[in-house]
This record gives structure tokens, sequence and C-alpha cells, in this order.
């Protein structure tokens, strides 16, 4: 990673949580670093470490894994710049830039931002013109994005029966959330999902994904 480079963040949903040296614990539970509203995360989930130029995310032992482009964590990965980063049904982009290209006119302040820890994070907030409107009134629509994204992502064919779990895995955890949250689908959301669970029927010829493409099918068109 180029030395010059002074602005570590982690963004999502319209805010961006900058990474200060050390580490910052991401998870539901209020004593970590980066808290989420995410009843799929762990309390303690992850960990993002920064040292000096450097930045890695690892694993805590999370029940549903940390993934990092589509990659189920193992071990510390390194952070770059541009990786997508999910943690439970959160989607952060890791964000990697210059000082001088700090958002213009933003609002700087200690503990601002849905899901914050107060006094520990230091927060940008864009404004609210560039959010994404899915991102405050639907965001299962994230994860639906993220979804898309695997199923036309480079590692598809090198680990297709990984892929197929995850997909599985947070399909389901998604509509579990819309049932406690008392809330349904949309009919372009539940299109999109149908078609991304059709495009990983189609990798395995042999049908093995049958089974469990029928059964996803049936808690979306009950």
């Amino acid at each position: 990673m180029d030395a010059v480079v002074g602005a570590y963040y982690l963004e999502w949903r319209g805010v961006r949580a900058r990474i200060r040296e050390g580490d910052t614990v991401i998870g539901r539970g209020s004593d970590c670093e980066l808290h989420i509203d995410d009843p799929t995360a762990s309390r303690r989930h992850a960990v993002v470490r920064r040292q000096g130029s450097t930045m890695t995310v690892r694993d805590l032992g999370s029940r549903n894994g940390t993934f990092v482009d589509a990659d189920r964590l193992h071990e510390a990965r390194t952070l770059r710049g541009g990786e997508q980063l999910l943690i439970g049904e959160t989607h952060f982009v890791v964000l990697v830039l210059p000082e001088s290209e700090g958002l213009s006119g933003s609002e700087l302040s200690l503990g601002i931002g849905p899901g914050v820890a107060p006094g520990l994070a230091l927060v940008e907030r864009r404004d609210a013109s560039s959010e994404c409107e899915h991102d405050v009134t639907a965001p299962h629509l994230g994860t639906i994005e993220v979804l898309e994204a695997l199923t036309k992502g480079p590692h598809v064919g090198e680990e297709p029966q990984a892929l197929a779990v995850m997909v599985q895995n947070s399909v389901e955890r998604l509509l579990a959330a819309m049932d406690r949250r008392d809330d349904v689908l949309d009919d372009a959301a539940t299109e999109r999902l149908l078609a991304v669970i059709s495009t990983v029927e189609g990798w395995f010829p042999d049908g093995s994904f049958g089974k469990v493409a029928g059964t996803l099918r049936r808690r979306l068109l009950p």
C-alpha cells in the first residue's frame, strides 16, 4: 500500500467511518468500536486493524462468518481499498484515500451515524442528497446487490459449492430478518432473488442444488 495514503474508511448506508490506528472491532455488541444494528452479526464479529499504511481484517470466530469480495475469511486479509466486506447482512465498502480527497463540506464529528459507538469512531456523513434511497428505506436491497455481485464474480468457477452455501445462508438470513420486522419483499426484490437462485442452480447440472433451490423458492413464493 502506498505510504502517502492517509485516510482509511468503511462506508455503508451513506456513512463513512474513519479507521484510526490500532484495532476497530465490528459487531452488534455495545462495546464494539463499530457497533452495527444487525441481528445476524455476532457480538464481536470481526476486527479491522490499522498499523501505519497497512490495514487488515480478521474474523473473530463469528457465527455467520466474515466475507471479503465473496471469500469467507479463514485468516487475516490485507485490505487495499475497493473491497466489499460482508458482516452478517451489513455490506461495507473499504475506501483508502489520500487525505486531500476528504468529503467536501462533510460533517465531521464523533459518534454520529447509524450504528457507530459514540466517541469511538470518527465519522463523515454524506449529504442526504447523495445517499441511495434504499440505504434508508430498504436495507435488504444491499444484501440482494451483494448476492447478484457474487453470482457474477471471478470465483464462481473455482468455488461454486462455497458460494452456493453462502447464497443459501444469505437468502435464509434475509428472509428471517424480514419476518422479524414483519415485513415482506416487494415483487421486484423477489424476482431478483429468484434470478440469483436460478443462476446458482445452473452451476450444478447434476441437480445437487435443486432441493435447496426449491425450498428457497417456496419461501419466496408461499
